[in-house]
């Protein structure tokens, strides 16, 4: 599974009919929060997630994000540092599937 800003994907890629290395997938609203030393600061709003089924060799192309690190691509076009928070996130990937 990867958890990734919804849109990023295009929606025609993401639709359940393309074969290949992208399968089901579900966008999830999902509690955002700050990284901070560690901690997670709730901003007050929910971020949009797409959560999709990949095929394990994407995996290769994939690396963890460093705290602090810019990204291309964000969670919110207002706070672009803030990301799902992890418990919520997986609860609800947990009840998708």
């Amino acid at each position: 599974m990867l958890a990734i800003p919804d849109g990023v994907i295009p929606a025609e890629d993401v639709d359940g009919s393309s074969q290949g290395q992208v399968g089901p997938s579900t966008v999830l609203s999902v509690p955002g929060v700050l990284l901070e030393d560690r901690r997670e600061s709730p901003i007050g709003a929910d971020l949009p997630v797409l959560l999709v089924d990949i095929d394990a060799s994407v995996s290769a192309n994939l690396r963890v994000m460093e705290e602090n690190e810019d990204s291309l691509v964000s969670f919110s076009e207002d706070d672009p540092f803030a990301l799902p928070e992890i418990q919520s996130l997986i609860a609800l990937a947990f009840s998708w599937i």
